[in-house]
């Protein structure tokens, strides 16, 4: 597998803790090139020192993905990925009443705009070489509607929604499909 993906490159948004810096370990360990995008630099340089330490090839981008002119240079910077992992998020606990609307509007920008945007943006580039993979981290509260987490679960259901509907899309069109997703 590693042969595989030796010359590959694996853009991993959210990359600074929790699924998306594991997922950065685990990729660079199969020989994955990867692009660490978040806003922490300081912990990209530390996650991208232990890959290199590690034998892998890490390079990090400093965005912050609810500004739309990050999200394009992010684009602009990742050129022809094999791999998109939208793994950045952000969450708010607590009755809806009570979030501000700065807040429910970053988490609409993180959770939803830019990953319509990075998709979509990726997407016609892998369709062009008819190679790539998208992989899109949801949660289980996208289905399952709770107090506390109102938007955050709308948002979760958003990206289920959309990511299956893409996929169905591109399986309609197609007869071998360049995307990852959901099973259905």
């Amino acid at each position: 597998m590693i042969n595989q993906w030796k010359d590959k490159l694996a853009v991993i948004t959210g990359a600074s803790s929790g699924i998306g810096e594991a997922l950065a370990r685990k990729l660079a360990a199969q020989g994955i090139q990867v692009l660490l995008v978040a806003r922490r630099r300081e912990r990209l340089e530390a996650l991208a020192s232990e890959i290199r330490a590690a034998g892998g090839r890490a390079r990090i981008l400093t965005a912050d993905l609810r500004r739309e002119s990050d999200r394009a240079r992010l684009c602009q910077q990742a050129g022809n990925a094999d791999v998109l992992v939208n793994n950045a998020g952000l969450g708010w606990y607590g009755y809806g009443d009570r979030m501000s609307w700065k807040t429910a509007q970053e988490m609409l920008q993180v959770n939803v705009e830019a990953v319509v945007q990075l998709s979509l943006a990726f997407l016609a580039r892998m369709r062009q070489r008819n190679a790539g993979h998208i992989i899109n981290i949801g949660s289980i509260s996208g289905s399952l509607p709770s107090q506390g987490i109102a938007l955050y679960g709308a948002t979760k259901s958003f990206l289920d929604n959309f990511i299956t509907a893409l996929h169905r899309e591109l399986t309609a069109r197609t007869s071998t499909s360049a995307w990852c997703g959901p099973g259905r």
